[in-house]
């Protein structure tokens, strides 16, 4: 049996409390959000990512994309926001099989409510501990590794 070097066990460590940190942070914000706004997080990130684009308006192919969900999984979590009264669908002019995905006033509210709560959090929980510049390099170093591994 092969012993594990030093070196393999501080990366393996090192891993684990980036992970560990970025999980503790993510459940506070989650949580901060949620209770704040009566939104699960999953839908509120489909606000933020409407929102992000130019137009307000996406496919539903386009965010399981950004979001990395299957279509399956789009298409409920799209179902429960258009029940709740936070997007609308439509059918898109170009291609009748495609389903475009629009905040309502509802949903805008409650993009606007729940960016005031993330940003306060981010301040909190993030900010006071890594201050702008950490969070700059953690970014910055979050999305060198997010490019390096792009399929």
């Amino acid at each position: 049996m092969t012993r594990t070097t030093r070196a393999q066990e501080d990366v393996v460590t090192q891993w684990g409390e980036v992970v560990e940190g970025f999980s503790r942070v993510f459940q506070l914000l989650t949580d901060d959000v949620e209770a704040e706004i009566g939104v699960p997080v999953r839908q509120w990130e489909v606000l933020v990512r409407l929102d992000q684009n130019e137009t307000g308006t996406l496919s539903t192919g386009e965010l399981g994309t950004l979001l990395s969900y299957p279509p399956s999984r789009i298409t409920r979590l799209v179902d429960a926001m258009v029940t709740r009264g936070l997007v609308e669908r439509t059918v898109a002019q170009h291609d009748r099989r495609v389903v475009m995905v629009t905040a309502t006033d509802t949903g805008r509210d409650a993009l606007q409510r729940g960016l005031a709560v993330h940003r306060r959090g981010l301040d909190e929980y993030v900010i006071r501990a890594l201050g702008a510049d950490g969070l700059r390099r953690l970014a910055r170093d979050a999305r060198t590794l997010g490019d390096a591994n792009r399929s």
